[in-house]
Parts: structure tokens; sequence; C-alpha cells
């Protein structure tokens, strides 16, 4: 079973993975995060100011923050053509550089 977390915990799920890999692939099941940094959706941009905004947008590769068809491929993936990742964690992010 494929799970998104967010991006703040990618590091910590992909660091515990090895202590419970063995459980998640007996169930056939795959860990693989997506990282899609500053995201424009509602839940993020009533919490930021024009200038925090303008900031973020600076630090992806186009200035624009990762709209959701952008990630949408990448949740799909590896229940298709990526069958055969597992721990990984995609960085679908512009290029964010503030980590």
């Amino acid at each position: 079973m494929d799970r998104m977390v967010p991006e703040e915990c990618a590091e910590e799920v992909t660091r515990l993975l090895p202590a419970g890999r063995l459980a998640v692939v007996e169930q056939s099941g795959h860990v693989n995060p997506i990282a899609p940094g500053a995201m424009d959706t509602g839940f993020f941009s009533p919490a930021e100011t024009d200038d925090s905004v303008a900031y973020l947008k600076a630090q992806a590769m186009n200035g624009e923050l990762t709209r959701i068809e952008y990630i949408a491929p990448w949740v799909k993936f590896p229940l298709t053509d990526g069958w055969w990742a597992n721990g990984q964690v995609f960085f679908i992010n512009g290029g964010f550089t503030a980590r």
C-alpha cells in the first residue's frame, strides 16, 4: 500500500524504513514518500504572507510553487511503471532549495 507523508516527515520515514521494511514487503507494499516542497494549495496559502510566498517561489527553478498537477503523475508512478522502486523519497519540487 503506497502512502504519502508530509515533506518534513519524508527523511524520518526513510530512516525508519529499514526497521519496518520486512513487514511492508510481506504485505506487498511500497514506501515511497513524495516531497513536493511548497505547494500552491488552499492549505498552504492562508498561512503565508506575500513576502514569504515570493521568497518560496524564488527558491524553485521556474519561480513558482508546486502544483497538484505536477505531483499527480508521481503519485501514480510507483503504482505502475515504478513498481520496483521502494524506500525512495521522490523530491518533486521544481528544484526547491530551501530544505
